[in-house]
């Protein structure tokens, strides 16, 4: 039975009504049951509004759907209602989907898993000749992310290549983030590139190539990729993100798909996670290396299939992956040994999505929810008091991104100020732990000693990044001019500007002014959270720097030109 139909959540009815529904539900099919079905309620609240973007819901059972819903408005300016058959955008979920007509098409004979991803776009540089299409398939093949490039070239993602401009960039390029198959980083431009792949062997779009492989033989008739900025889709929600002024459209369109662009439905996702929870005969071989994991592993308990993570959640096997993009997120989670998965989609520009995806999988599962600090009665924690405010104020600098977090409280709210960024409010979840929802962060402090936390950990987005405290490395007159110049790339073909402003540095990529440089060290420039630049050599002034935008795209060569 599935809930959540026009009449019911998807048009703004009242709490009431949607904990009567829930209840009709769980009576209804005898899987959720009526206490599960009141916690699913309570993880829900955030998106059962009437007047903002929200989210829809799937939770199957067996590849059947035993709940679905429609929380808050799919258009904002028209006041459409989001109902579970609202067509979503589901970022990298999508790659799955590529992974899967890929492997179709070798079970057809038209290419091979082993085949160099030159035998099928020539056009790529020679060194490319060793990268095979199952290392783009695990994200081994050490390419450079062409989105991480785009956002160093460009300063944002305004203006998303197009595919041939994508491969025109690879084509370029004189070295990769790491040998082939050495290593594993994510990489949007592997999928990007099997895309182009599929379309070339089929002779046709995306979308056509991949209904004819995937969709059509597994029954899912309402899903597509949106493969062109102008494509018209009836059902489509839209995005939106919130600022201090209220709610602003998030509508970046992008020609390239495959690693992302699919667009879909609950109903249709059921059909998917029905595939991969438990397939039919006749796809068993197909499944089996849909779900094979790559030989290389992410971190000791993750690995990566085809387009998809190989996890647990608290010990129970997972195979999941989440989606962004410009507003839109989502997760979805298959529990093959216990028939369970959950699918939830956002387009309120946080990352609810993907916290509401486990902790409504907990709920189906008996889990308990995660381990946090001793909370008051009332269910929330305490206000900070004056030995928790001295012991967290200060700077951080987390190391990996050499990026300082100032951390301070003001009117009993804990505010993070990382480097060049405008304070943001956290949350407090635990005595030492505080959250901003919106960006999927979490800080930890680390336990005080003498008064004083020693360190913080953020996490964001599957990134762990650890911070000491410690004050920002104050540079001398000989240090900012060693730095001050401008270097070029002849890979990317533009040039990075430091200028020294009297005590600072000043960054411009490309003509765009990036703004006030940070110095970690006397060799280490970081940019914001994204840029890092380090030195090569010990010559004075520095002669060359490599480059590292966001971890996707590094050791990009900038040699100083002679002024």
């Amino acid at each position: 039975m599935t809930l959540g139909q026009p009449d019911a959540l998807g048009t703004g009815r009242t709490g009431r009504m949607f904990a009567a529904l829930l209840l009709i539900a769980a009576q209804a099919t005898s899987t959720i049951t009526p206490a599960q079905s009141a916690a699913i309620q309570e993880v829900l609240k955030p998106w059962n509004t009437q007047d903002a973007p929200g989210g829809v819901v799937g939770i199957y059972k067996d590849g059947q759907v035993v709940f679905s819903a429609g929380l808050g408005l799919a258009d904002m300016e028209q006041g459409t209602k989001l109902t579970p058959e609202s067509v979503m955008d589901i970022g990298s979920i999508s790659k799955q989907f590529v992974a899967a007509s890929i492997i179709r098409l070798q079970e057809e004979g038209k290419l091979s898993l082993d085949d160099s991803v030159r035998k099928h776009l020539p056009e790529l540089p020679e060194f490319m000749e060793e990268i095979k299409l199952h290392n783009l398939i695990h994200h081994n093949s050490g390419l450079r992310d062409y989105l991480n490039l785009t956002v160093l070239e460009t300063a944002g993602l305004s203006d998303v290549p197009t595919a041939d401009e994508m491969l025109k960039m690879m084509s370029q390029q004189k070295e990769l983030n790491f040998p082939v198959g050495r290593g594993v980083m994510y990489c949007n431009t592997g999928y990007a590139m099997l895309a182009e792949v599929i379309k070339r062997t089929e002779k046709t779009d995306l979308t056509t190539a991949t209904r004819r492989l995937v969709w059509e033989p597994l029954g899912m008739a309402h899903t597509q990729f949106d493969q062109s900025t102008g494509l018209i889709v009836p059902g489509r929600a839209n995005s939106y993100v919130k600022t201090p002024e209220g709610y602003v459209a998030s509508r970046i369109r992008a020609e390239i798909v495959g690693d992302g662009g699919v667009l879909t439905t609950v109903g249709d996702m059921a059909k998917w996670a029905a595939f991969l929870g438990n397939p039919k005969p006749e796809y068993k071989a197909f499944h089996d290396l849909m779900i094979k994991p790559s030989s290389v592993p992410m971190s000791p308990r993750m690995r990566y299939a085809s387009g998809l993570f190989l996890d647990d959640l608290d010990g129970v096997k997972r195979v999941q992956h989440g989606g962004d993009w410009s507003g839109f997120h989502a997760q979805f989670s298959v529990y093959p040994d216990s028939g369970w998965a959950v699918f939830t989609s956002g387009n309120d520009g946080t990352q609810l999505a993907k916290s509401m995806n486990d902790a409504i999988a907990r709920i189906l599962l008996g889990l308990k929810p995660p381990a946090s600090a001793t909370q008051t009665q009332s269910g929330e924690f305490g206000p900070i008091n004056d030995e928790e405010e001295k012991a967290m104020t200060g700077t951080y600098v987390l190391a990996q991104v050499n990026l300082p977090v100032e951390f301070k409280v003001e009117d009993g709210v804990l505010f993070a100020l990382p480097k060049g960024q405008p304070p943001t409010p956290l949350k407090r979840i635990g005595t030492w732990q505080y959250r901003f929802d919106a960006l999927d962060a979490t800080f930890t402090f680390a336990e005080p000693k003498d008064g004083e936390c020693p360190s913080v950990t953020l996490v964001q987005a599957g990134m762990t990044l650890p911070g000491n405290r410690a004050e920002p490395f104050v540079a001398d007159s000989a240090i900012l001019n060693r730095w001050a110049g401008t270097y070029h790339s002849d890979e990317l073909g533009y040039d990075i500007l430091i200028a020294r402003d009297g005590e600072k540095l000043i960054i411009t990529i490309n003509g765009n002014e990036w703004g006030e440089g940070t110095l970690g060290s006397a060799t280490s420039l970081s940019v914001g959270s994204f840029v890092t630049i380090s030195v090569e050599g010990e010559d004075d002034p520095i002669k060359s720097v490599r480059v590292d935008a966001g971890g996707r795209a590094s050791r990009l060569l900038f040699v100083r030109t002679e002024e």
